[in-house]
């Protein structure tokens, strides 16, 4: 096992693409989130969801590079004992810098809207910080820490969410 992973990170490092050519264009994958969501005193439970992504990646030159992504979340998961967090919507914009031809570390803003169960959609702003990283000129994987602050009729929910994904990139 530990000469597969020793392989495996020689292999993805030796197929990092050059500078220029990585983190651009369009892209489309999956991620998989575990959130915590509080509101006031009452704290949530570690939720578990896969999303599906979408997101349009520019090279603005100097190594800036930004994204405008959106994501779906795919069927429904509790977030406190017996609430359910039916659907997730978001788009968001994320401006990252090349930092190597295959590492780019990125800070994002957000909009969601999150229905949950029978008390509707609550919607809000959120931000992050990830990284991602260049296997190829056309797969990515990243690491994304957000904290998303929901609002409906002045109740308030706000989420901590860490995140990994794997992007195609055409």
């Amino acid at each position: 096992m530990k000469r597969f992973i020793v392989v495996a990170l020689l292999s993805s490092s030796a197929l990092a693409a050059p500078v220029g050519e990585t983190f651009t264009g369009g892209g489309i994958g999956m991620d998989v989130t575990t959130t915590k969501y509080k509101n006031g005193d009452l704290q949530g439970k570690q939720a578990i969801g896969i999303n599906f992504t979408l997101d349009y990646a520019i090279d603005y030159g100097r190594n800036l590079i930004g994204i405008i992504d959106g994501k779906a979340k795919l069927g429904s998961s509790n977030i406190f004992h017996d609430i359910k967090q039916k659907s997730q919507y978001s788009i968001g914009y994320a401006q990252g810098y090349r930092l190597l031809p295959d590492i780019l570390p990125y800070v994002k803003l957000h909009y969601s809207i999150s229905k949950i169960s029978d008390f509707g959609s609550f919607k809000g702003i959120g931000y992050a910080i990830g990284v991602k990283y260049a296997i190829s000129n056309d797969i990515e994987v990243g690491l994304e820490y957000s904290k998303n602050n929901l609002k409906r009729n002045g109740t308030k929910l706000k989420g901590n969410a860490i995140g990994t994904n794997l992007s195609y990139r055409f």
